[in-house]
């Protein structure tokens, strides 16, 4: 429990410094005003002040986060480290970057509107958004995807094309998910828009999908015999 909790809570500091820097609260001035934009509303909140502060608070607060949500994944039979043949956890962390890599537009944009940058209002509008947000969900898709799969072949893995047909269905299941939970963490926050709200929301966001994609390389390679010639 505590390795899978400390896991856990590593993936929480990388993925919170991220969220706090996209936010733009790391790299603003203190006193300025963030904007985020969702569709056509849009929703302000001031920042915290520029500096290490920040990124040390958003640190603290993934490291707890991720930690208490791993051990009671762990105490509910949740387990995705540990294993070496299996390796969910490294298959957790490739899929969780290749789904950044696809929604590095849309995170772009939402951190520069919490920055305040003046070249976001000219797509800040649901005839830009809301496209910008589908063509990246399905991006993130494809990223994880391949992600995996050349973390497979790299490996020579035995479970490749399961993995990879896993993946392909987690992706989405844990997408819906991992969205359910940051709006349930957002809701419990009151929807705040601060940096301390939005940390919460990116943290609990990428473990789900870290969770989703741990399962889903555990079950493909729980599910059957390795292929032949393996």
């Amino acid at each position: 429990m505590l390795k899978q909790g400390a896991g856990f809570g590593v993936v929480g500091i990388v993925a919170s410094v991220l969220g706090a820097a996209l936010s733009g609260t790391a790299f603003s001035p203190g006193g300025l005003r963030g904007y985020v934009v969702v569709g056509s509303a849009g929703f302000a909140g001031n920042s915290l002040p520029w500096g290490a502060q920040p990124l040390i608070g958003a640190a603290f607060v993934g490291f707890v986060v991720g930690a208490v949500l791993g051990s009671a994944l762990h105490a509910i039979g949740v387990r995705v480290t540990g294993d070496r043949v299996v390796r969910a956890g490294s298959v957790a962390a490739v899929g969780v970057l290749g789904v950044l890599v696809g929604l590095a537009p849309a995170l772009i944009v939402v951190g520069s509107a919490f920055a305040g940058a003046s070249w976001v209002d000219g797509i800040a509008t649901e005839y830009m958004t809301l496209p910008l947000y589908a063509v990246c969900a399905v991006l993130a898709w494809v990223s994880a995807i391949v992600a995996v799969r050349l973390l497979m072949t790299r490996w020579g893995d035995a479970w490749s094309a399961r993995t990879v047909r896993a993946t392909a269905v987690a992706a989405p299941v844990g997408g819906a998910c991992a969205t359910a939970a940051g709006v349930a963490a957002a809701w419990y926050l009151g929807f705040d828009t601060s940096a301390p709200t939005w940390v919460v929301v990116v943290t609990v966001v990428a473990l789900v999908l870290a969770v989703s994609f741990g399962v889903a390389r555990r079950w493909a390679v729980n599910s059957a015999a390795p292929d032949p010639g393996h």
